[in-house]
């Protein structure tokens, strides 16, 4: 299991927007190529991705849907981005704090969204359908690998 945090609900919603107050404009990497502004657009997208769905679910999850969902329930950490193969998004906010704003909107758009479509499992072709519980303990884990980048914490 991931390092268990007694409410993920809590993490994401609190704990996490208290951690990023804590991100400076010109902090470095641990890794990657991301600036902080970068970083916190990045999470806002994939809240944002999270709650739409792209195609069909298949009948039967993919390999690839099972090994995902294997990787978020495991303690195995994301890999360190390779700067090598990566490519910067243009900065979609003129600032830190306006990304970090929209950020904390997409975190609630998030919970908003499964308030009003419960038993909703938003499908993508690289994740597979994931219940709001399996989001959120990707969600979680992403936000873990995204501080740890920026030494937000251990």
């Amino acid at each position: 299991m991931i390092e268990q945090h007694p409410n993920y609900t809590q993490y994401i919603q609190q704990d996490a927007l208290e951690i990023l107050n804590n991100l400076q404009v010109d902090q470095k990497p641990n890794f990657g190529i991301m600036s902080p502004q970068h970083m916190v657009e990045h999470l806002s997208v994939s809240f944002k991705f999270s709650t739409k769905s792209y195609g069909e679910a298949p009948e039967s999850p993919t390999e690839q849907h099972e090994s995902f969902k294997k990787f978020i329930f495991s303690d195995h950490p994301f890999d360190p981005s390779n700067p090598d193969k990566s490519k910067l998004e243009a900065l979609r906010f003129e600032n830190l704090d306006q990304a970090k704003e929209d950020l904390a909107k997409a975190i609630d758009r998030f919970y908003t969204f499964f308030e009003e479509n419960p038993d909703a499992k938003p499908y993508n072709d690289f994740f597979g359908a994931l219940s709001k519980e399996e989001l959120e303990r990707f969600h979680y884990k992403h936000l873990r690998h995204h501080f740890k980048q920026f030494s937000l914490v251990e």
